[in-house]
């Protein structure tokens, strides 16, 4: 398996495999008592943007302010 395909796989997972984990996250932040709250993971771009660009969107900031937002990201950690 290639890597571009490896990284396809684990986006998906997120996305679908993942569902009662971002369910808990956001029932957790839910409640004031539990923020402000860190969000990472042992690399902090992938699983970390991922849950945060839900967050963002679940919140109503615009699709476009989230997406840009990651791009800068990941080109930022390219660069690194």
């Amino acid at each position: 398996m290639n890597f571009e395909q490896m990284m396809k796989d684990m986006y998906h997972h997120m996305a679908f495999g993942s569902q009662d984990k971002i369910r808990e996250i956001i029932f957790l932040l839910s409640d004031a008592g539990n923020v402000p709250a860190l969000i990472h993971c042992t690399g902090g771009k992938d699983r970390t943007g991922f849950v945060t660009a839900i967050i963002q969107l679940f919140l109503g900031v615009h699709y476009e302010s989230v997406m840009m937002d990651c791009l800068k990201s990941l080109k930022q950690n390219l660069i690194d």
